[in-house]
C-alpha cells in the first residue's frame, strides 16, 4: 500500500513546499488529480453511454430469447461484438479512481507517516513527549485498557459512530464496558445501546423508507424490490420492517423474493443479488438499494440484462453520495445531511457537559433528492 500512497504524498508535499499553504496545496493537488483522471472518466462515461444505447435492442432479445438463457447470452455477446462495445468497459475504467480515493484516505488517515515521512518509532516518541493518549477504538469496541486511558487523560466526552451501536441486539459485554465509564463522561452515539445512559442522535430510518415508498407508489409502482444490507443491523432492520408496513397500508402484497438482504453493502454484493433475482424471472418495476454503492452494482446488472433505467425499472437509493451524481442516469437518493448529524453529536456532548436538559433520543429528518433514475411504472 505504501508504494501506492507515497507518490500522492510527495505531490502534496511538493505543493506545500512551493506555496507554504496546506489549503493551496490541496486545491492544486485536486486539480492535478482531476486532469490525470479526465481521460479515464471520459472513457468510462463513453462506454456506459454505448451500453445504454443498446438497451432497446437488448430488450428485444430478452423478449425473443428470454426463456432460453444460453441463447440470449450468446445473442447479446454477438450484439456487443457487432457494435464494438465492451459491457465491462465502464465498470473497469471506473475502478481506477477508487485507487486514488484509497490513497487519499490513507494519507489523510496517517499524515505523520505519509505526509511528514515519520516512522512509527518517531510517532510513538512524539506521542510520549506530548503525553498523547494511545487509545484505539477498533470496530466499535472499547476494552478495559481503553477505558483506563480515557479516565487517565480526563476526556470530557465520547462520541461513537458505528460499530456496536449499530447492532440490532445490543452486545451485553459491550454494554457492561460502557456502563463502567464514569458518570461525569457523557457518551453520545448515532445508534443504540440498550441498558446504558448514552445520548442517541439518530437519522430516522423509518422516515427514509416513508419518503422512498411514497415517491415510488405515487409513480404507480407496486412491484418494489429492496436489495442489500443485513437484517441484524438496526437501521436496515427498521427499513425492512417499515417497507412491509407500508406495503400493507397500501394494500400491496408482500413478496419475500423481492427482499434480498444477504449481508452486503457494496456494489459487488448488490450486483450478484440483482443477477440472481432477474435470472430467476423476478422482474420488479422499481428497486430500492440499501446505499449508493449497492445502487451502482444494481444499475450494472439491470443494464446487462437489457433493462432501461427508469423506463423499464426505476432505481432509488440511500446516502446521496457523489455516486448518485456520477451514475447514468443520475440517482434518486435519500440525503442524510451528515454535516448536521456531526453538529448534533457535538452539540449534544457539549450540552451534556454544561448540564443542560438534553433529550436522550434525538431523531433527525432525512430528505429525498429526486433525479432521473425514478419514473412512472411500466405497464405489466
Amino acid at each position: 500500500m505504501g508504494i501506492i500512497l507515497q507518490p500522492f504524498a510527495w505531490l502534496l508535499l511538493f505543493f506545500y513546499n512551493l506555496f507554504s499553504s496546506y489549503g493551496v496545496a490541496l486545491i492544486l493537488f485536486a486539480i492535478v488529480i482531476k486532469l490525470i483522471l479526465f481521460p479515464v472518466t471520459l472513457k468510462s462515461k463513453k462506454s456506459m453511454i454505448q451500453t445504454t444505447m443498446l438497451s432497446e435492442q437488448m430488450q428485444k432479445l430478452q423478449k425473443q430469447y428470454g426463456k432460453d438463457r444460453e441463447r440470449y447470452n450468446l445473442e447479446v455477446q454477438k450484439l456487443y461484438e457487432k457494435e464494438h462495445v465492451n459491457p465491462m468497459g465502464g465498470c473497469l475504467w471506473s475502478l481506477i479512481p477508487m485507487f486514488v480515493l484509497i490513497a487519499l484516505y490513507g494519507i489523510i488517515r496517517e499524515p505523520l507517516t505519509y505526509f511528514m515521512s515519520m516512522s512509527m518509532e518517531q510517532i510513538e516518541t512524539l506521542a510520549a513527549e506530548l503525553d498523547w493518549p494511545a487509545v484505539a477504538l477498533a470496530n466499535g469496541w472499547l476494552n478495559q485498557g481503553t477505558l483506563e486511558k480515557l479516565q487517565e487523560q480526563r476526556v470530557d466526552a465520547v462520541i461513537q459512530m458505528g460499530g456496536r451501536v449499530d447492532d440490532l441486539v445490543s452486545n451485553l459485554e459491550y454494554v457492561e464496558l460502557v456502563n463502567a465509564m464514569p458518570e461525569r463522561i457523557p457518551m453520545v452515539i448515532n445508534g443504540k445501546l440498550d441498558g446504558t445512559q448514552c445520548f442517541q442522535v439518530q437519522i430516522d430510518a423509518r422516515k427514509t423508507m416513508d419518503l422512498l415508498m411514497e415517491h415510488l407508489i405515487g409513480l404507480g409502482h407496486r412491484e418494489i424490490a429492496l436489495v442489500g444490507g443485513r437484517a441484524d443491523v438496526l437501521s436496515t432492520f427498521e427499513k425492512i420492517q417499515r417497507y412491509k408496513q407500508l406495503l400493507k397500508q397500501n394494500q400491496i402484497p408482500f413478496r419475500p423474493e423481492l427482499v434480498q438482504e444477504a449481508g452486503h453493502y457494496n456494489d459487488a454484493g448488490a450486483y450478484a443479488e440483482m443477477n440472481r433475482m432477474l435470472d430467476a424471472g423476478i422482474v420488479p418495476t422499481a428497486v430500492i438499494a440499501i446505499n449508493d454503492y449497492s445502487a451502482a452494482g444494481i444499475a450494472r446488472s439491470l443494464t446487462e440484462h437489457g433493462y432501461r433505467i427508469p423506463e423499464d425499472i426505476s432505481l432509488v437509493s440511500y446516502d446521496n453520495t457523489y455516486i448518485a451524481e456520477m451514475l447514468i442516469p443520475k440517482l434518486t437518493s435519500i440525503d442524510y445531511d451528515y454535516g448536521n448529524l456531526g453538529r448534533k453529536l457535538v452539540e449534544t456532548a457539549i450540552g451534556a457537559l454544561e448540564g443542560k436538559e438534553i433529550p436522550k433520543l434525538q431523531m433527525l429528518e432525512p430528505t429525498l433528492v429526486v433525479r432521473e433514475s425514478s419514473g412512472p411504472a411500466r405497464a405489466l
